[in-house]
């Protein structure tokens, strides 16, 4: 036997689970490599280790990652929510030590923060586990509000250097935080459109087991019936073999569902008590699955607590019933308040409630039964039953709204890809490229426009892949800013990281065109860019010979890193319409097959409502009488109307047909349009291949065939036929003068061909 792991140890099989351990242990192996990049930057001599504030820092850093490490081995998503979440308070936390740092003089005069650099990471890891509205606030205070303290810790006041500093810092992670802050909500739609596929794919596959079985069933009631029929029709008494209460098996295996499962109870109390008040109580959300024995032995249990109330409740007598129905629980509560009984003093050999009620129910797995009585105090029985899953806490996705909502909304790609971010965008590298202590020129303004000439090809459209066209041009705009960028005018100082913005620009955009559905587009500006300012450091024509490929690479980290997300987002645009058409599939074939079952159960209530009367007075009447031979032959043929076309079961057609019979008319119906399908009554409404809608068809014969009925005198001979698909008529009609072609629309085809 294969050793189970525990429970805390076993991954959730969930989308939503994927995609969280997927970021969790992408961002856990990747955050230290950050960290230790940042710490011998900023510390290259002892690691910051003479001070406390950065070594505190990063142990509290370090804990968080190994707290990722462990929640991922898990695969709980609880685990994993809780470390992202620990992960994205970090930074806050590391702002408040340096409060503490600043009054106790720990940091160097004119020093940044070493953190700056990556804290968006925490920054993400946050917005995967809270709702949108919640991650970009987060987002925003937190690396917008980290990059302007270390500005200001650094000596530089200017608005421009800031407000430049801390929009780059923004508009750098903010299409990384969005899609993380969509990726949960995303993966939990998904979650809830598969469970609801399977769900109906699963009552489908029910309904259809049982069909074979039920259609064999009924197909026995029903020559059954027609031959009691045919009997008493001929005088003769019948057998009594056919039994047409709805107690005696036609619902067996038929309860599916919440709501079906509260119309049975209902019509099985009001059989036995009809002045009993039905209360409904609950929400399973029309999701209920009911096992036949379950079923059977409630239905019976109650029954006979009904039938106890009908006998010695007394006159008067107000009853209740309250059906209470939960996920995975059914609570049935009958009661009166008639003259009630002591429970205790019922004796041990009536079968009534001991057997019949407490003992069926104790006789199911989770099935109880309480009795809460007492002499002139009236009486409740409870029945309940719970499903053994759902009391282990059987998990079902919550419902989620705007479950059809298009996935490029639903992953934010419609925020990532706005006018306004990329107005944004084109601002913040504005400013940093024409406001500062180097002069605007030409090559300033160039990138500029070239920055802008880049969004505008990539933002409009809401392109799941963006067109190969505009991706050709993009690249090349890319490679420009790069060569175009590198002659600017600079003034190099200690802390001016932007003599190199139009490169991080570049990556920028080149990420966005990779999230876009174009990863290797993007790597081709990135390398191309490379191999162009390599090709003119080479023949000494470019002004910063250190810029070549292998600057742009280490420059292009985004680029990586939303190629990686380029793989996630392509994997919803792949797996949730994929999910959505199973549901299609599911909810068609469930609906198919409970339509199925709905056409046998109104056939085997149409049996008991109006063959049992006829079977019932023919027990007591030998020989049958003359009338009732006649009832007998009418509703045989009413029934063979029934099994033999089922397109022609319109009420008015039923009851021109019962009139014409009444007066010695012999009707004939045949219906060969649906009898390829016949066997789940389904026809009724669709189309057959030949584009006719056979509902709307019937209706407009309807009007014809009625007056010819109407027409016919005693002894008359019609016959209405339902031709098969493809023929010019849809319908013939037949009597003693010839035969009508009837078109779809209603309309006589030709003149009447007389008969043969």
């Amino acid at each position: 036997m294969v050793a189970q792991l525990p429970r805390w140890r076993r991954p959730e099989r969930s989308v939503e689970g994927g995609v969280l351990r997927a970021a969790t242990l992408a961002m856990a192996l990747s955050w230290p490599l950050w960290q230790l990049e940042r710490a011998r930057f900023w510390y290259p001599d002892d690691f910051g280790l003479t001070h406390w504030f950065p070594t505190l820092t990063m142990v509290m850093f370090g804990l968080a990652n190994l707290t990722m490490l462990g929640a991922w081995v898990t695969g709980q998503n609880r685990y994993m929510i809780l470390a992202n979440r620990i992960t994205g308070f970090t930074i806050p936390a590391a702002l408040l030590l340096l409060l503490v740092a600043v009054v106790q003089s720990d940091l160097e005069i004119g020093h940044g923060l070493w953190f700056t650099g990556f804290c968006g990471i925490p920054a993400v890891a946050f917005a995967l586990t809270v709702p949108i509205q919640v991650g970009i606030p987060w987002f925003v205070l937190t690396v917008g509000g980290t990059t302007l303290v270390s500005g200001v810790l650094q000596g530089r006041y200017s608005w421009y250097d800031l407000a430049g500093d801390t929009g780059f810092a923004i508009i750098n992670t903010f299409a990384f935080i969005i899609i993380a802050a969509a990726a949960t909500r995303i993966a939990r739609v998904t979650d809830a459109t598969e469970a609801e596929a399977m769900r109906d794919q699963s009552r489908a596959a029910r309904l259809n087991a049982r069909s074979e079985e039920m259609t064999r069933f009924t197909a026995l009631i029903h020559d059954q019936v027609l031959s009691e029929l045919s009997a008493i029709a001929n005088g003769v008494k019948p057998t009594g073999t056919v039994n047409l209460h709805m107690d005696g098996g036609l619902r067996g295996g038929m309860i599916d569902g919440a709501d079906e499962f509260i119309d049975t109870v209902t019509e099985c109390v009001k059989a036995e008590t009809p002045d009993c008040d039905i209360v409904i109580r609950g929400d399973a959300n029309g999701h209920l699955d009911v096992p036949e024995p379950v079923a059977a032995n409630m239905l019976l249990a109650l029954r006979e607590v009904a039938r106890n109330s009908a006998r010695h409740a007394g006159p008067g007598a107000h009853r209740t019933c309250i059906v209470e129905v939960g996920a995975g629980t059914v609570t049935v509560s009958y009661g009166d308040d008639g003259r009630g009984f002591d429970p205790e003093a019922v004796s041990p050999t009536r079968a009534g409630l001991r057997v019949s009620v407490l003992g069926r129910m104790a006789s199911l797995s989770g099935g109880s039964a309480s009795i809460d009585s007492g002499p002139e105090e009236g009486a409740r029985v409870t029945l309940r039953w719970e499903d053994g899953e759902s009391a282990r806490g059987r998990r079902t996705p919550a419902p989620v709204d705007r479950a059809d909502e298009p996935v490029y909304s639903l992953l934010g790609m419609n925020i990532i890809f706005s006018w306004q971010f990329g107005l944004a965008i084109a601002a913040v590298l504005s400013m940093l490229l024409l406001l500062g202590e180097a002069p605007t020129g030409v090559p300033e303004l160039a990138t500029a426009g070239l920055i802008v000439i880049a969004l505008m090809l990539l933002i409009p459209g809401r392109h799941e892949v963006l067109p190969l066209p505009r991706t050709v041009a993009l690249v090349l705009v890319l490679i420009l800013i790069v060569v175009v960028g590198s002659h600017q005018s600079v003034v190099q100082t200690e802390w001016l990281w932007n003599r190199m913005i139009y490169i991080n620009g570049m990556a920028l955009i080149a990420s966005l065109l990779a999230i876009r559905g174009r990863p290797a587009a993007a790597a081709v500006a990135v390398i191309g860019a490379g191999a162009v300012m390599q090709v003119l450091a080479a023949l000494g024509l470019s002004p910063v010979p250190e810029v070549g490929l292998v600057l742009l690479m280490s420059y292009s980290i985004l680029v990586y890193a939303a190629a990686l997300v380029h793989l996630g987002v392509k994997y919803f645009f792949e797996r949730l319409p994929r999910a959505r058409g199973e549901r299609l599939r599911a909810e068609r074939a469930a609906a198919e097959a409970e339509a199925a079952k709905e056409h046998r159960r109104r056939n085997l209530a149409w049996l008991e409502k109006e063959v049992l009367p006829i079977l019932d007075a023919a027990a007591v009447l030998d020989p049958p009488t003359e009338r009732l031979r006649n009832r007998a032959r009418l509703t045989e043929l009413r029934l063979r109307d029934l099994l033999r076309s089922p397109l022609l079961d319109r009420p008015a057609l039923v009851a021109a047909i019962a009139d014409a019979r009444g007066r010695g008319v012999h009707v004939q119906l045949l219906d060969d349009r649906s009898g390829w399908n016949r066997g789940n009554g389904s026809m009724s409404g669709e189309m057959a291949g030949d584009g006719v809608d056979a509902d709307s068809a019937v209706a407009a014969v309807t009007g014809p065939v009625i007056r010819m009925l109407d027409e016919a005198d005693a002894g008359d001979s019609i016959t209405v036929r339902v031709l098969p698909p493809g023929r010019s008529a849809f319908a013939t009609l037949s009597d003693g003068t010839g035969v009508q072609r009837i078109a779809a629309d209603g309309s006589v085809i030709g003149d009447p061909e007389p008969e043969l």
